[in-house]
């Protein structure tokens, strides 16, 4: 097995074969339901009711709860090198309560409760979803 990551109420682990299987809560917004296309990853990010994966090919896919537009992976994001760690440090900075457009590329990737964040090739932070004024310092 490869890497695992869990979070509220769901667990999901990646096999050996790259592929996700997601285990726990599914019940209120489908984060648990891996998408049948999602094909390989390379690392997984469980939040508190939605899920994001870097595939093999360093594109993201999010899914599950997107009340807050935590799932919505914007259009410009590039490729993502990896996840952040579990248990990020957070303090206080505004969030976005839309999607950011044209990202670029990213370094890494966390998804958490009720937001995504990422940090940018120059150390940035962009976070959307939730917009209690909350981010991650590593």
């Amino acid at each position: 097995m490869g890497q695992v990551d869990a979070g509220r109420a769901h667990t999901c682990p990646i096999g050996a074969d790259g592929r996700v299987a997601c285990l726990g809560d599914n019940y209120y917004s489908g984060q648990a339901s891996v998408p049948g296309d999602l094909g390989s990853v390379t690392q997984v990010s469980v939040g508190d009711r939605h899920t994001c994966a870097v595939k093999s090919d360093g594109t993201v896919a999010c899914w599950g709860r997107n009340r807050d537009r935590q799932a919505n992976v914007p259009g410009g994001l590039g490729t993502v090198t990896r996840l952040l760690g579990d248990y990020p440090l957070w303090t206080n900075m505004p969030a976005k309560t839309s999607v950011p457009a044209n990202l670029g590329r990213v370094t890494r990737l966390q998804a958490w409760r009720n937001r995504t964040c990422v940090v940018m090739i120059d150390g940035t932070i962009e976070c959307w979803g939730d917009v209690v004024s909350t981010t991650f310092v590593e």
